[in-house]
């Protein structure tokens, strides 16, 4: 998945972008989608240690409307805004979820779905509840590198000089 999905039961627009896109599928026997609204949604989410509520901001969301069963998150979009994300339930030492700055969300999971819960906040809840955003206002996935996490940068020396030849 390229970018963020967002299904109005468990999300608020907060505002449309004012781009449209065409969603094309992973198969070509599938037809795109067209006229998908990019939106600036939030949906709350509670803390399980603490019952705290949150409510988390994510730019340039594709709005399905109610044809998605549920919301989806791209990781590496929230990754690329400097948020640590371990997606990985098998990892011994770092925690299964998302770390912002404000809370821990921790993942859970059904059967091989990764997830975590969430709500549509209501009206007051957009301006009363703290805020964590998770994800930059511009995001293009054709832009980001990925790589591990390497301090000696080798890696990624390895990869600029693997794409220069």
């Amino acid at each position: 998945m390229q970018t963020c999905a967002v299904l109005v039961p468990f999300a608020r627009v907060m505002e449309f972008t004012g781009n449209i896109c065409e969603v094309t599928p992973f198969l070509e026997s599938y037809e795109p989608i067209n006229e998908i609204l990019v939106a600036w949604c939030g949906t709350v989410w509670m803390s399980p240690h603490t019952g705290k509520e949150y409510l988390l901001m994510c730019h340039q969301m594709l709005r399905f409307g109610t044809t998605l069963p549920h919301s989806l998150l791209n990781l590496n979009q929230i990754r690329a805004y400097g948020i640590d994300v371990n997606d990985n339930p098998f990892d011994p030492v770092s925690d299964f979820g998302i770390q912002s700055n404000e809370a821990f969300i921790p993942f859970d999971t059904t059967g091989t779905v990764v997830h975590f819960e969430t709500r549509a906040p209501m009206e007051d809840e957009c301006h009363l509840l703290p805020v964590i955003l998770l994800m930059a206002e511009e995001w293009d996935p054709r832009d980001e590198l990925l790589y591990p996490h390497n301090p000696s940068g080798f890696l990624k020396s390895l990869y600029n000089d693997f794409l220069a030849y």
